[in-house]
């Protein structure tokens, strides 16, 4: 395979994590990047590793976000390889094919690929049509009402989460509710009723947190997937239901299997991050969620030797590709922030946990946003001190917790 070609420039729509991390990733490379931030909360326009330049969401105002686009494009006078760092920026770029078209080089799917999986009811339908298990699903919307009566005899607990996750995170702080019976549901619909979200109520599958499995790649145009990584959560925050705080990578290979039905019947192209939870009762897997864009985790395919921006990079320049690769197990990722509080807000958590965390924490294979080597987006990351004076709290309640148990 011919070394990496890296002339060409890069630009990654989103500077929060995930873009942050495809930034990293491409500086890794020597492949100069402009990072286009959507939001001022992004940590990632602090960093040094990219050429940074403001702009807005897709859904605040696409028609700007293509003219940022434009302005970047007429500033290199040359194509160059495009990157979502979140799902709104993935359905925009679909949506805009035909204006970045002799510009921009991206890995998508097709329009009605990319339409589908960007809706999460309209993604379950199309995965059971291929004989997939999914939970059971209800959808309430603006469209439809919310209309509680269409329940029936839904089971509980159950799981509130949204159509679109973007537009969401601006006004909840959590991935999703978890809800235990249907006075709590109404009291939850009320609230999301009153910001007119689309969301589902899915059944939670019965299991502990090692029955959950994610399986994250890059297909080529081809239709091959050159890249896979099967990982499993640690821990999560916050911790009922929650993203990934502390991850690794294992092997499993009926979750495998079960994702290359997908990746072939949809069919999917370019990344894609699948989750599959194993009923407790029936030792089945069944489907959660895809996204088609790079994961949050997507920094810990340079340490397990599956390069899967770099793949995105070649793929989109029509450069050599490897023969595919699978990660090894045992590799490990976290989010320090975000794992620490979960692991000190554990109730069974004891105070040589906390030296445990440390040494997780050091030998650790990826780590999201800090870098020594680029350092600021780690203190926008810990909003200069903030976030540390939450942390010293955390901690002391755990020292107290500790304290009153051993009287």
């Amino acid at each position: 395979m011919r070394p990496l070609n890296t002339e060409m420039p890069a630009v990654v729509l989103s500077l929060f994590d995930t873009g942050l991390s495809v930034v990293r990733d491409l500086h890794h490379y020597g492949i100069r990047t402009y990072g286009v931030a959507l939001s001022l909360a992004e940590a990632g326009r602090r960093s040094r590793e990219c050429t940074v330049i403001d702009s807005v969401s897709p859904q605040a105002d696409s028609n700007a976000l293509l003219q940022t686009l434009n302005q970047i494009y007429d500033r290199e006078r040359r194509t160059m390889v495009l990157f979502a760092g979140v799902d709104d920026a993935t359905s925009f770029i679909s949506r805009h094919r035909k204006q970045l078209d002799g510009k921009f080089l991206f890995s998508l799917p097709s329009e009605e690929v990319c339409e589908t999986f960007g809706n999460k009811a309209r993604q379950l339908e199309r995965v059971r049509s291929l004989g997939i298990r999914v939970p059971r699903t209800v959808q309430f919307s603006r469209v439809t009402g919310y209309q509680r009566g269409e329940l029936g005899d839904f089971r509980f607990p159950a799981i509130i989460k949204p159509a679109n996750a973007f537009a969401w995170n601006e006004h909840f702080s959590v991935k999703g509710f978890n809800v235990e019976t249907r006075t709590r549901l109404d009291e939850i619909l009320r609230e999301v009723e009153l910001h007119g979200f689309d969301v589902l109520v899915q059944e939670l599958v019965p299991g502990p947190l090692e029955n959950l499995v994610e399986v994250s790649g890059f297909v080529d145009q081809q239709g091959v997937v050159r890249g896979r990584l099967v990982t499993m959560k640690n821990r999560t925050y916050p911790r009922d239901i929650g993203v990934g705080a502390s991850i690794y990578t294992t092997r499993n290979a009926i979750a495998e299997s079960i994702v290359q039905k997908i990746v072939d019947g949809v069919p999917i192209r370019g990344f894609f991050n699948v989750e599959l939870k194993k009923r407790a009762a029936t030792a089945e897997y069944e489907y959660i969620e895809t996204n088609i864009r790079p994961w949050q985790q997507v920094a810990l395919g340079l340490p397990c030797g599956v390069p899967v921006v770099e793949l995105a990079y070649r793929d989109a320049t029509g450069q050599d590709l490897p023969e595919p690769r699978t990660a090894p197990e045992g590799k490990r990722w976290i989010d320090p922030i975000r794992d620490y509080y979960s692991m000190v807000q554990n109730p069974e958590a004891r105070a040589g946990d906390l030296f445990t965390w440390l040494r997780e924490l050091a030998t650790a294979d990826a780590i999201t946003v800090f870098s020594l080597r680029d350092p600021m987006p780690g203190v926008q990351r810990l909003k200069f001190g903030r976030e540390l004076l939450s942390v010293a709290s955390q901690t002391a309640k755990l020292m107290a917790r500790l304290a009153k148990n051993r009287v």
